[in-house]
């Protein structure tokens, strides 16, 4: 898979000297029930143990709102080339998931890791570079994202 992906990056650039994005974890509404956001929001509010399959794993998160201005800047830019789209920081899955249950006011429950791996996986995307070249920043935290999803905006009546 990566090296298939590799691949269509470099006809990508070679081809058309164009531009190859390469993005975080995207999270926000609309998003897929099956990423590691939506089965911990699935379980907050709850009861019992919050369950995952493997708490530890570090990845970058982007809200969809940030992606989405990311992509406008890079299609409206000129530079070309490989460009990460990202938060720039790294939240373990356990971060997330206490993140998520403090916002409920569930701090107290506990997480647990079904299939707990014996190794580290740390995936953060370095972003400088698409900030110094085309000004686009991430405006939207981890937590003000999980914070939205949670909290349900009123209704009018």
């Amino acid at each position: 898979y990566t090296r298939t992906k590799r691949e269509c990056e470099l006809m990508v650039l070679d081809r058309s000297g164009g531009v190859v994005l390469r993005l975080a974890n995207l999270y926000g509404p609309g998003m897929s029930p099956n990423n590691v956001v939506s089965a911990i929001l699935a379980q907050v509010p709850g009861v019992g143990e919050l369950r995952l399959w493997n708490a530890s794993p570090v990845r970058d998160f982007l809200w969809i709102d940030d992606a989405a201005a990311g992509v406008a800047a890079v299609a409206l830019g000129q530079a070309t080339g490989i460009y990460n789209l990202g938060s720039g920081n790294g939240y373990s899955i356990r971060e997330v998931a206490d993140t998520a249950l403090a916002l409920a006011g569930q701090s107290d429950r506990r997480i647990l890791s079904t299939h707990p791996a014996g190794r580290s996986s740390h995936l953060t995307l370095a972003i400088d570079k698409t900030v110094r070249d085309f000004g686009w920043k991430p405006k939207t935290s981890l937590k003000e994202g999980l914070e939205r999803l949670i909290t349900p905006k009123p209704t009018h009546q």
